[in-house]
């Protein structure tokens, strides 16, 4: 196999969406739309794809990251912002393959001269990377199983989506990007709420994620609607059998009014529709309590998934004297 090191200029997407679509360990976010997004919004992003190519020019094998050189200094993750990446591959490998692809992703990264870099692994297949000086931390998320409410539509029952409906609470999708700024004032007051001094996300973002990814095949946008006002949303993004939930905030003043669980229902709901499987609820923080009965209330099964990374020791050690000071 020959390999190459790509930038998202170079990448053929055909045949990069054609690897995904038909790897086993490929999620959302390894969509060359999720690598556009950040290079879109970031200044300081630039996404990169390791790839491996057949004699004919397809890719067989692929290692997206982006590659953040924020500060001056160039820091890896396999996708930005807590979101599944690492190898995919359309072709068996053996060890002695994988071997030689991680070496080569290796010697690629010590070229870039990055001080950490960091693999977030949901199908726990990247083992590899411990042979390269990477350790593990485990993240968890939550999985809802869509089947069981197909079967036994209890989302329908839930006594939190019943109050939502009998205050008057609408679920609609965004149909144009007129209420993006509606949505990214919610998520501000979140922000603010937990003592951020700035967004997490800038207004662009929001803006771009509407631009790029298709509603209905790549995004499900949901707001809910109270007095022709929207009171919570919820960005979602779909990839195969699974929805993935990403980002959403409601107004705390509007928390009463359940339109939380009036969007979940209505997204559980619109899955099964659509034939999806499994809606991912995204990370569940071990502090998070909250989020996580939350979570589970609605039928959520826990599930682990490995964080791979590896930092230089000075870089480690100026992160701890940053947390101390």
């Amino acid at each position: 196999m020959k390999s190459k090191l790509l930038y998202l200029g170079n990448l053929e997407e055909e045949k990069w969406e054609g690897l995904i679509l038909n790897s086993p360990s490929s999620t959302f976010y390894h969509k060359s739309s999720w690598a556009k997004l950040w290079f879109s919004s970031f200044v300081y992003f630039t996404p990169l794809f390791f790839v491996n190519l057949n004699e004919k020019g397809d890719y067989l094998t692929g290692f997206p990251f982006v590659l953040s050189d924020k500060y001056r200094l160039k820091r890896v993750c396999s996708m930005p912002y807590g979101t599944y990446g690492g190898l995919v591959s359309r072709v068996s490998l053996t060890e002695n393959d994988l071997q030689k692809i991680y070496d080569k992703i290796e010697e690629g990264l010590k070229k870039l001269k990055v001080v950490s870099s960091e693999v977030i692994d949901f199908f726990k297949s990247q083992n590899y990377l411990i042979h390269s000086g990477y350790k593990t931390f485990t993240g968890y998320t939550h999985i809802l199983d869509l089947s069981r409410y197909a079967e036994n539509p209890i989302h329908q029952t839930k006594r939190g989506a019943i109050q939502a409906e009998k205050r008057g609470v609408k679920v609609t999708s965004i149909s144009s990007a007129d209420g993006i700024m509606d949505c990214y004032e919610l998520a501000k007051k979140r922000d603010k709420q937990y003592g951020l001094k700035k967004s997490k996300y800038p207004l662009g973002l929001y803006e771009n994620i509407w631009n790029i990814f298709v509603p209905g095949k790549e995004l499900l946008w949901k707001v809910a609607i109270m007095e022709n006002r929207i009171i919570a949303f919820q960005i979602n993004f779909l990839f195969k059998d699974t929805i993935y939930y990403w980002e959403g905030a409601s107004e705390i003043e509007t928390l009463p009014l359940r339109p939380n669980d009036a969007l979940f229902k209505d997204t559980i709901q619109w899955g099964i529709s659509q034939g999806y499987k499994y809606l991912n609820l995204g990370g569940s923080p071990r502090k998070a309590e909250g989020l996580v009965r939350f979570k589970e209330a609605w039928g959520g099964e826990k599930k682990s998934y490995l964080i791979y990374s590896k930092k230089k020791f000075w870089y480690k050690t100026a992160e701890k004297l940053k947390r101390i000071f």
